[in-house]
């Protein structure tokens, strides 16, 4: 295990450190953060990094035991990423390949004839095919400039339209929420539900402004949700039954 570079905030009493360590004959790239609030350790592989979250007191000896006991499975994500990443290549050079947009289903092909890395146009998102390699993070970053463009102006519309008042809305990248709300009113909501229905995008616009009257899940809580969205049980049951499907290898 072999350490190459290490940042300190103050603020946090955060540590970052970046090691790397031989899994399965393979070395891989690992950061070790270190925090002094945490009680436990947490790793989290996604898109071809490790992340390994630790309470300020763990040795490395520790982390390295660690690593050592989930190697395998460490290992197998990695690969299933890149198994993933090189099929998503393979379908959007033959044509094969459709992202959600607001619900709708949009074509994503290759061509060599695109000045840009990536353009959405009218009904069909093209790829330059120099950047191919890239088109997991090309797409990512695509729909959430989209979201970004959609999502605040809809809840502000949607806010007027039905006498909520908030503070501000920002869309972030979060893996276990649609959405929240704060008790000072700012509306967070998570840049994949661009790939949703608008009908099911306007229930959880819906179901964080009623936060901003009824901050709890009680019963005047879904009155609030249901006076101005009806039918949020279906949109509900569709988010949960298909939210794990909107997202980009």
């Amino acid at each position: 295990m072999r350490r190459l570079q290490s940042a300190r905030s103050n603020q946090f009493k955060q540590k970052t450190d970046t090691i790397y360590v031989k899994i399965s004959d393979k070395e891989i790239k690992c950061t070790i953060v270190r925090h002094s609030n945490r009680k436990s350790i947490k790793v989290l592989v996604n898109k071809g990094t490790v992340k390994i979250f630790v309470p300020s007191q763990t040795s490395d000896k520790q982390i390295k035991s660690l690593l050592t006991q989930h190697g395998a499975k460490i290992y197998d994500i990695l690969e299933k990423e890149v198994r993933q990443k090189e099929e998503l290549i393979e379908k959007i050079s033959l044509g094969e390949y459709y992202i959600a947009y607001l619900g709708k289903k949009i074509p994503v092909t290759s061509t060599e004839s695109l000045e840009v890395p990536i353009r959405f146009e009218e009904h069909e998102i093209k790829i330059n095919k120099r950047y191919i390699d890239y088109a997991d993070v090309l797409l990512n970053r695509l729909l959430r400039k989209k979201a970004e463009e959609y999502i605040p102006e809809r809840t502000k519309y949607i806010a007027y339209k039905n006498g909520f008042k908030f503070a501000r809305v920002k869309i972030k990248d979060t893996k276990t929420r649609w959405g929240s709300c704060s008790s000072k009113g700012t509306i967070s909501l998570n840049w994949r539900l661009i790939m949703a229905p608008v009908e099911v995008i306007d229930y959880v616009i819906i179901h964080e402004l009623a936060h901003t009257v009824e901050m709890n899940h009680s019963k005047k809580f879904w009155e609030v949700v249901g006076r101005h969205f009806p039918n949020w049980k279906l949109c509900r049951d569709w988010l949960r039954k298909n939210g794990h499907n909107l997202s980009i290898p």
